[in-house]
């Protein structure tokens, strides 16, 4: 795969009037996209299944999606990328399964309403982007977490706060 360089990825940073396939299809054809198996951990439906969507719609694997630490660390084995929210179904169990998943190497964004009950961060967690997360931005945000797990030049989010 080819290194991409800084000036190439502001050149082709989507657009907000760019529809998400748009989007993709442009990943795509540049190669600069590589299958990662992601894991959610979200109790919100809705928001699973959009960032599921749209983890799929990436060409990458959703290996599956948890609502409880205990589901999480279930799942934890076949986790290279991980978006978790702070608080679950079993309260604020997000930022020990964060900091958890990142001691085992896993790539950790954190998806919260507060962003502010991290503090200054998580150990180990690449950062956090605040809910609501439109469309194009949670597309941008699996892009970047999947590049820097895959040691690639990246550029974050405009909303993403990063943790490091």
């Amino acid at each position: 795969m080819e290194k991409v360089t800084r000036h190439q990825l502001r050149k082709n940073r989507p657009r907000p009037e760019q529809s998400i396939d748009a989007v993709i299809l442009s990943l795509t054809k540049k190669g600069w996209i590589s299958m990662v198996n992601i894991l959610i951990v979200e109790d919100q439906w809705l928001l699973s299944s959009a960032v599921e969507e749209a983890v799929l719609s990436l060409g990458h694997e959703a290996i599956g999606t948890a609502t409880t630490a205990k589901e999480a660390y279930e799942l934890a084995d076949k986790a290279e990328v991980a978006f978790v929210d702070v608080n679950l179904i079993d309260g604020a169990t997000g930022p020990e399964i964060g900091r958890r998943l990142a001691a085992d190497g896993v790539t950790v964004v954190f998806m919260t309403g507060n962003p502010e009950q991290l503090g200054s961060g998580v150990d180990g967690a690449l950062g956090v982007i605040s809910k609501p997360v439109m469309d194009l931005e949670l597309v941008e945000t699996i892009q970047f977490a999947t590049d820097h797990h895959a040691g690639r030049d990246c550029i974050a989010p405009k909303r993403f706060i990063a943790f490091h």
